[in-house]
């Protein structure tokens, strides 16, 4: 059923952002809720009248105006957006979002976000230069001393505390004329935060059986700090313990190691698992450089309300994630101390970071209509079975007959495929690909002439050859 609206355009205070104001004359709206009120009155008659038969006038009063009216919008509120947009002649990208609604006359005012535009700078000429990272040998050593150490065993040693030894001393510190711990045993790390800033610093190099006695300032904003500016600390050290790394034996290679013998084969496992971690970090930090520098020499210009929407869904799917763990919106606002509209703002900041980024990629990617690879097939399909903790070979055998899955992959697929790219440019890959290319090309007249030579003198032959046959 089509309604019939009258559309004026409106001025908008926001980039490609279209306003409209839609109204339903009078007439067309009073031949919609007569045919609402019949309707009413057909699932509840009114005393005296068949079902569907009383007067419009009655079931205005019966029922009232504002009712009729409410089950009007409900009815017809689409349909009446719908074609204010399509008399007006604005193509709906994205939804259209209703500002308000008037009743007298009916009156809808929206506003449309129209699609993005991008203007793209010379990113073929970006140029950022890649340093490859590097696995040290001291990198390898301390990743295996951090995998052993959960094989090891706390051994008391009579030597001076370090960095990484439990130390196990009594502490006692006065404020004046007060003592506010009396003889208090404690296990810490020397350099770990107890009672005043700097005071487990002193346990370094300390041995079992040594005191000492020192003062600290008192902070201003400690609760200590009404009784004294000054602290009076003595530490006597009881006992000092140090981790003791086990031996690299075969039974240690083959828990830690998984399916490698020796040591030799189990530091090279680490050191291939160390180049993967940094090549993947320094890779990351690089793109995310190139993005930068992508987004400075371009110009990406979109309609707020795509921020602001895609905000709202993040801040819905935040709360959903905060009922399932019981924890109240209002308390975990408290523990980021921010209010609900800072943190509103906060999201719609860093949604409109990520929506220029994704414009401004598309752009790219439709421009140069990059074909997708076997290893970015690979790498999106074990990029998504690490999200979602399952095997990759699982992943790839669904693809065929699942839709969602398939079209997810794929999206990951051409996503890496353009950085691969736009990595690629940026490190001048591409120009001297494109070179070598010209360079081949340069090459293929010369040995096409050759050719066509050889097709001449063959075709002479064999002509000469059909002559003497005929005479």
């Amino acid at each position: 059923m089509a309604i019939q609206v009258e559309v004026e355009r409106l001025e908008s205070d926001q980039p490609r952002t279209e306003r409209l104001k839609i109204v339903v004359p009078p007439e067309e709206l009073e031949k919609h809720l007569r045919r609402i009120a019949r309707e009413v009155s057909r699932q509840q008659p009114i005393a005296g009248f068949r079902p569907g038969k009383a007067p419009y006038e009655l079931v205005v009063r019966h029922f009232g105006y504002e009712r009729l009216l409410e089950l009007f919008l409900n009815n017809y509120g689409d349909q009446i957006v719908d074609a204010g947009l399509k008399k007006a002649g604005v193509v709906e990208e994205y939804p259209a979002q209703i500002d308000t609604i008037k009743l007298e006359p009916v009156t809808i005012i929206v506003s449309i976000p129209l699609k993005p535009t991008v203007e793209l700078g010379d990113y073929k000429s970006l140029r950022i230069p890649y340093e490859p990272p590097e696995v040290t040998d001291e990198d390898v050593e301390e990743y295996l001393r951090d995998t052993l150490a959960s094989k090891g065993t706390m051994e008391p040693v009579d030597e001076p505390a370090t960095a990484n030894d439990s130390v196990e001393v009594e502490i006692t510190i006065r404020i004046g004329d007060e003592t506010v711990v009396d003889k208090e045993v404690l296990t810490v790390v020397p350099g770990e935060d107890i009672y005043l800033p700097g005071l487990s610093d002193v346990l370094e190099g300390m041995k079992p059986g040594e005191s000492k006695t020192f003062t600290l300032p008192i902070p201003e904003d400690h609760v200590w700090h009404e009784k004294g500016e000054e602290a009076e600390v003595t530490l006597h050290v009881l006992s000092v313990k140090r981790l003791r790394l086990p031996e690299i034996t075969p039974e240690i290679i083959q828990e830690l190691g998984g399916d490698v013998e020796t040591e030799e084969e189990f530091r090279r496992q680490i050191r291939d698992y160390l180049m993967y971690q940094k090549e993947k970090a320094a890779e990351e930090a690089y793109w995310q450089e190139i993005l930068e520098r992508l987004k400075e020499q371009s110009r990406v210009e979109f309609s707020p309300l795509l921020a602001q929407r895609l905000a709202k869904s993040r801040i819905e799917d935040l709360a959903q994630y905060l009922e399932q763990i019981n924890m109240p919106f209002e308390t975990y606002l408290e523990l980021i101390q921010k209010t609900k509209e800072e943190l509103t703002q906060r999201y719609e900041k860093l949604a409109e970071e990520e929506l220029k980024e994704i414009y401004l990629l598309e752009e790219i990617a439709k421009r140069e209509k990059l074909e997708i690879e076997e290893e970015d097939l690979t790498y999106a399909i074990i990029d998504l079975a690490a999200e979602t903790s399952t095997h990759p070979e699982s992943i790839a055998k669904a693809l065929t007959s699942d839709e969602h899955l398939s079209s997810e992959v794929y999206r990951r697929a051409s996503q890496h495929r353009l950085q691969r790219y736009l990595m690629a440019v940026a490190k001048g890959e591409v120009e001297e690909e494109a070179a070598a290319e010209a360079e081949e090309r340069a090459s293929e007249p010369e040995s096409e002439d050759v050719a066509t030579e050889e097709r001449a003198e063959e075709t002479a032959e064999e002509t000469e050859a059909s002559a003497e046959e005929t005479s």
